[in-house]
């Protein structure tokens, strides 16, 4: 609870750099919303594929349970194919004697399970996690059916062994980049790990940020950098977990000896291990999405990183600033709304350097005051706020 709450307005302010930068591409592509009467109601997408939901809620809940991704993903694929399979017969039998068969089958299938009927042919008792899930699904297909029924022009579902191959097919061709991406992202996983690149580079500029080489500035920020840096090359196609546990033991420790709190620190190096999921030349969810969109997935992935980059600077400022971990000792409520006030400027600001556009194109120098200021608000005091807010209005 803690760490949900430290990590709180961050998050928030992350998801508010995405969304602003998906507006501004809105605007400056004049791409508008789909007329209210050409938008289908939510009652009929809800009767026609609501129960379509359900491998997602499957998937979140094995994974909540502490089940493995691969587990989570495996059982969500064998309700996906449940339900459409389930689905695409119900609307093919006449729907009275479609049912009863079903419950049949159900029922059917429980029995064979509860009594371990599968042993007479020398065959292992189907696990009673398959029976419930088959039983969740049928249960699901039989009220989409039902709720199907209602809707006037709905698209037929159509899925027997024909579409079954066809969807294995496209599942193999789509998954081609990403094995070819994740062989390519563990060759430069293995350089980074075998000469030690990202430990070495964040001693090395660490040393040189106390050896004075910074010309004065406050050595917190090149050391910002350096574990910036590090912990981008540290968290290289490592999964989730993994990412934070390298990074935890190797890049927290030497940012809390040079005085960070042990929240900032961790959350610092976890924002910029986790980043590195959608940063060029790994980005492996590119590789995925472009496999949905049909796009290409290098140009998908930067504009990926693109889209992220809003809120780039974002750890820099919480790192040095209690207030948006709501850590501050002391601090007023006025202050914590004034720090998150300047937090949103300056995340505003970068979104629109990022962009180069706000109401209209910037020209070269307003473009450069957008940066600007969103570098003084990064750095929470009176002189650098009123600067950061006085640039960011000029237009």
């Amino acid at each position: 609870m803690y760490i949900a709450k430290s990590a709180l307005i961050p998050s928030i302010l992350a998801y508010t750099a995405i969304l602003l930068l998906v507006l501004i591409e809105a605007l400056k592509q004049k791409t508008f919303g789909i007329p209210k009467k050409e938008l289908i109601p939510i009652k009929v997408v809800l009767m026609e594929r609501g129960y379509m939901i359900l491998p997602i809620l499957g998937l979140i809940y094995y994974l909540s349970q502490g089940s493995t991704p691969t587990k989570a993903a495996f059982i969500a694929v064998l309700m996906i194919i449940g339900i459409t399979i389930f689905s695409s017969f119900m609307e093919n039998m006449q729907r009275y004697s479609g049912y009863i068969l079903s419950f049949i089958i159900v029922a059917l299938a429980w029995g064979i399970n509860q009594f371990g009927l599968f042993g007479l042919f020398g065959i292992n008792c189907m696990p009673l996690e398959f029976v419930y899930i088959g039983l969740i699904c049928a249960g699901i297909a039989l009220i989409g059916v039902a709720l199907r029924s209602k809707v006037k022009e709905k698209a037929k579902i159509q899925f027997g062994g024909k579409e079954f191959v066809q969807a294995l097919e496209l599942g193999a061709k789509n998954g081609i980049s990403v094995a070819i991406a994740c062989a390519t992202a563990e060759i430069l996983v293995g350089v980074v790990t075998m000469t030690g690149l990202g430990s070495n580079l964040s001693s090395i500029i660490l040393n040189l940020s106390e050896s004075g080489i910074f010309f004065g500035i406050n050595p917190i920020y090149p050391v910002l950098l350096a574990a910036m840096i590090a912990s981008m090359i540290m968290g290289m196609g490592l999964p989730t977990t993994a990412t934070y546990i390298v990074l935890a033991a190797v890049m927290a420790p030497p940012l809390v000896e040079v005085g960070l709190s042990l929240m900032a620190a961790h959350l610092f190096v976890f924002y910029y291990g986790i980043l590195v999921d959608d940063t060029p030349p790994i980005n492996l969810p590119a590789y995925a999405a472009s496999g949905i969109a049909k796009s290409e997935p290098v140009q998908t992935g930067l504009q990926g990183f693109k889209y992220d980059a809003g809120a780039l600077l974002l750890p820099f400022a919480f790192a040095t600033n209690p207030y948006l971990l709501l850590m501050a000792e002391g601090g007023s409520v006025l202050q914590t709304i004034w720090v998150i006030f300047t937090a949103l400027v300056g995340i505003i600001a970068f979104s629109t350097f990022i962009q180069n556009y706000m109401i209209d194109h910037y020209r070269w120098y307003e473009r450069l005051m957008a940066l600007i200021s969103a570098l003084l608000l990064i750095h929470s005091s009176t002189l650098t706020d009123v600067l950061g807010i006085g640039m960011s209005s000029i237009r």
